[in-house]
């Protein structure tokens, strides 16, 4: 598979690479941060080793990585406050 073809097919699925990927995160900013490393992340693929179905292969890595996008920004959340009171902050042991 070479190079030009999978830049012919990114191209033409272009545009519904990205509905899926803002439908997935709500953001469009992201979905096209997303559909950048899907571009590098399929390059990438195809000079390691042959890829038989491009295009489903090209959706899959899209998908896989608005995933780990939201895997990523479910356990930021989970992790992160805002605004934690001063008595609690104190509390933390420092280095």
């Amino acid at each position: 598979m070479s190079q030009s073809h999978f830049n012919t097919v990114f191209l033409a699925q272009r545009v519904t690479l990205l509905r899926t990927l803002q439908r997935m995160v709500n953001n469009p900013s992201t979905a096209e941060d997303l559909l950048q490393e899907t571009y590098l992340r399929v390059t990438r693929a195809l000079s390691e080793h042959p890829v038989d179905h491009l295009e489903p292969f090209v959706f899959q890595t899209a998908r896989n990585l608005a995933l780990d996008h939201l895997r990523a920004r479910r356990i930021q959340s989970r992790t992160l406050m805002d605004d934690v009171p001063l008595a609690v902050m104190q509390n933390v042991a420092r280095p």
